[in-house]
């Protein structure tokens, strides 16, 4: 008997002022193939590095890699995020 388990996780290092993030995220394939309809999908990847320069604020850089979604050819995506609160 063999299951068919997704495979997600996110390993991340973190010092007082810096946090770096990697996910991995196993994209399951419930439907199989359909030629024509759809095809194989790759996995997720996505590393993040957040600065942390005081209570209140953080800044967030990451890539993310989504390969094919969707029989769609997907770019590599860059996200850059500030987080302010009172």
């Amino acid at each position: 008997m063999t299951l068919d388990v997704p495979v997600n996780t996110s390993p991340s290092v973190a010092v007082d002022w810096l946090v770096l993030a990697y996910e991995f995220r196993q994209k399951p394939d419930p439907y199989g193939q359909i030629p024509g309809l759809i095809g194989d999908e790759d996995h997720w990847h996505a590393l993040d590095a957040i600065f942390i320069p005081n209570e209140s604020t953080a800044l967030t850089a990451g890539y993310g890699n989504f390969g094919t979604v969707a029989n769609t050819e997907e770019n590599g995506v860059w996200w850059l995020q500030l987080h302010y609160h009172l």
